[in-house]
């Protein structure tokens, strides 16, 4: 007779297993918990909405049930695997499996498969949970695919420590307090993971914590697959060597050891086992399962990181908190798969006394210092942009002006007020450039290290000289961004025709305004940003407020290109903006669509100068900044005609979850199906099972 497959003892054991009352009690009690979880996790969202904005509504869902779940498990696992061996010890049943020509490994993999089976179960009812919030938001299937895998896989190792410890001991109980014990202290050995010393590595890699907090974010790594592989094979040879020597005695467990066929598969299984863990400590490797991919670099953080050639010295003054720490590992490692040479050390600040101080971060209690040569910049965030923007600063190299003409009724570029420019400047300080004031009626020139002048929406006339200096420095071959208000005096156009631009009369009107819901007529979006380079990475409309329209003059050495132009069905209103508007051309209206942007450039004595004109300063203000792409555009000018191309936008992946919608009655009937609901359903199939069970 031919001996059992591996697929038949597995389904043997299912059968033993799900015959008892115990695999179902616990597996609904697990689903009545969980469910628990799952609906006050749910309501805290409901009631404070922005908790999900800055991480996303999967993931915030996920971190909470998906890590109630994996501490619930070191309970559950243990229960469910402590009759495994230990019952079959107690009751002799174990010398029937020793007479029979069944191979040790097979019994021991189909007790084990059998253990995968609830954990699968219960993986699957947690996921399902957390899927059905798909009705209220764009749910990140990939970052919950990560988040079960991980769930699953450090279930799997439970699952292995339990039936080692069924196998060492006959009484079930002990199997399982023994399994709980050494559960715990491979969660401990995260702690010990996270000292400086010289075995701290081996107990990171021995604790499953660090794995789980990278799945419950979306990451996947080589190192979270084959770590499991390692531990579960470890624990498994426990099982494998008891049945291997059941049944002999010191002298002949001594001969069973030495005997080619044990030699060989011992041999293979723990050579295997040092390959897979050899692989893991030596290619980590992050996938990233998010759907916005928001652990991944963006293609313009890359393109800046390209810039810095030699090595980046990162110093993290921050106190030892595990969860600040893995933060900052997390965004470090981002940048170290484009760049081989980025070194991340930690330093208490609480042993460097002063050196927060020093480095100017105020009241912060930490930051990182990036070191790039003789330079360094400071970034106090642990996100993308912070970081990004520290390494802009450090890629521009020389530190580069950029000059706003000040005086003439222009905006302000301090206070917080609709009107003031103030959070444009801060968004180019954070990009490495200075920002200074320049007024020509107090100061008659324009400083040589200024790398671009703004113009920031004059109205007054200037003086005669005044204009004379920037015609100068445009002749020169200076840099000129001008954003005009729409009641620009027209002494000023002497300007316009040194950078090669006739500004039209009037002002631009949509008709369709109410549609688009914007308050005025002359206030509307954007979206035609031509195909210059400035516009072609804009993913929203940009909102302009009572702009004037723009046309290249035809005698001009400058070579222009609209970068924004208006929507069809508008026009230049010429005349009052009270009352009935409607196009008329008869008096002056110019119909559209019209340039509202154009890019200058021309080549002097082998060099590139670069200009902008835009017909709206409005587009930079505090009140309109946030709406659209707005920011995107005024920071990509300005890198534009600074020269700084690499770093024309810099945007992590978006979050498609910020925000979760459920109708009420959605939400009382995932409470009804995930808490009483199922750990019902579960109570009574596995009741139904043991009434026919004890009636046969």
């Amino acid at each position: 007779m031919n001996p059992p497959g591996l697929l038949t003892i597995t389904a043997l054991e299912l059968r033993r297993l799900f015959v008892t009352p115990l695999p179902w009690v616990l597996l609904a009690l697990t689903q009545l918990i969980l469910g628990l979880v799952f609906v006050v996790t749910l309501g805290d969202l409901q009631e404070t909405p922005g908790l999900g904005r800055e991480e996303g509504i999967t993931a915030y869902v996920t971190g909470g049930v998906f890590g109630f779940a994996a501490a619930w498990l070191l309970l559950v696992v243990p229960l469910l695997g402590m009759r495994s061996l230990s019952e079959e010890y107690r009751s002799g049943t174990i010398r029937l499996t020793g007479t029979a020509p069944v191979a040790p490994w097979r019994i021991v993999m189909g007790k084990y498969l059998a253990l995968l089976a609830p954990v699968a179960a219960i993986t699957l009812l947690t996921a399902a949970m957390v899927a059905s919030l798909n009705a209220g938001t764009r749910l990140d299937p990939g970052l919950l695919a990560a988040a079960s895998l991980s769930l699953f896989l450090m279930g799997a190792i439970y699952a292995a420590v339990a039936l080692a410890c069924s196998s060492l001991t006959r009484q079930p109980a002990a199997a399982a307090a023994g399994a709980l014990g050494i559960l715990l202290l491979l969660w401990m050995f995260h702690w010990l993971g996270t000292r400086d010393f010289l075995l701290a590595p081996l107990f990171t890699f021995l604790s499953p914590a660090d794995h789980l907090e990278d799945g419950l974010v979306g990451l996947i790594s080589l190192r979270g697959l084959l770590q499991p592989l390692v531990i579960s094979g470890l624990f498994l040879c426990i099982p494998l060597l008891r049945l291997a020597l059941r049944g002999h005695n010191l002298h002949t467990a001594r001969r069973q050891l030495t005997r080619p066929a044990p030699v060989l598969f011992s041999g293979g299984w723990l050579t295997a086992l040092l390959v897979l863990a050899v692989l893991a400590t030596t290619h980590p490797g992050h996938a990233d399962w998010s759907a916005s991919g928001r652990h991944s670099l963006s293609e313009a953080s890359q393109k800046i990181l390209a810039q810095l050639d030699g090595p980046l010295d990162v110093i993290a003054y921050a106190e030892p908190d595990e969860e600040l720490r893995r933060d900052i590992r997390h965004l470090l490692i981002r940048y170290q798969r484009h760049h081989d040479d980025i070194a991340l050390d930690f330093v208490d600040p609480a042993a460097a006394p002063g050196a927060l101080r020093n480095l100017g971060v105020g009241n912060k209690s930490w930051a990182l210092a990036v070191t790039h040569g003789e330079r360094t910049e400071v970034c106090t965030e642990a996100t993308e942009k912070c970081f990004s923007q520290a390494l802009q600063r450090l890629a521009r190299g020389a530190e580069q002006w950029v000059a706003f003409l000040d005086g003439h009724g222009g905006r302000r570029l301090d206070g917080d007020s609709g009107q003031s420019l103030g959070d444009f400047v801060q968004a180019l300080q954070d990009t490495g450039l200075r920002v200074g004031r320049l007024n020509l009626s107090r100061n008659p020139a324009i400083p040589d290290n200024a790398a671009l002048v703004i113009i920031p929406g004059v109205r007054s006339a200037p003086l005669s000289g005044e204009i004379e200096i920037l015609r100068d420095y445009v002749r020169e071959g200076g840099s000129v961004l001008w954003l005009m208000e729409p009641d620009t005096d027209d002494n000023w156009h002497p300007l316009a025709t040194a950078l090669g631009v006739e500004v039209l009369p009037g002002t631009m009107l949509y008709p369709d305004y109410a549609l688009l819901g914007t308050p005025h007529p002359a206030v509307f979006p954007v979206t035609d940003f031509g195909n210059h380079r400035v516009g072609q990475q804009l993913d929203a409309s940009v909102m302009f407020a009572f702009a004037r329209p723009l046309r290249r003059l035809d005698d001009t050495d400058w070579e222009s290109r609209v970068f924004a132009r208006t929507l069809e069905r508008s026009w230049a209103e010429a005349g009052s903006l009270e009352g009935e508007l409607r196009f008329n051309p008869e008096a002056g209206d110019r119909a559209g669509p019209l340039a509202l942007g154009l890019a200058l450039e021309r080549r002097q004595e082998d060099v590139l100068q670069r200009a902008a004109v835009v017909g709206d300063v409005d587009l930079i203000s505090n009140h309109y900044l946030p709406h659209g792409d707005n920011l995107r555009l005024g920071l990509n000018l300005v890198n534009w005609l600074t020269g700084s191309e690499a770093q024309l936008d810099i945007r992590p992946g978006e979050l498609r979850d910020t925000s979760l919608t459920l109708e009420p009655g959605g939400t009382v009937l995932m409470l009804v199906i995930f808490v009483p609901g199922i750990p019902g359903l579960l109570l009574l199939a596995g009741g139904l099972i043991y009434w026919r069970r004890t009636r046969a």
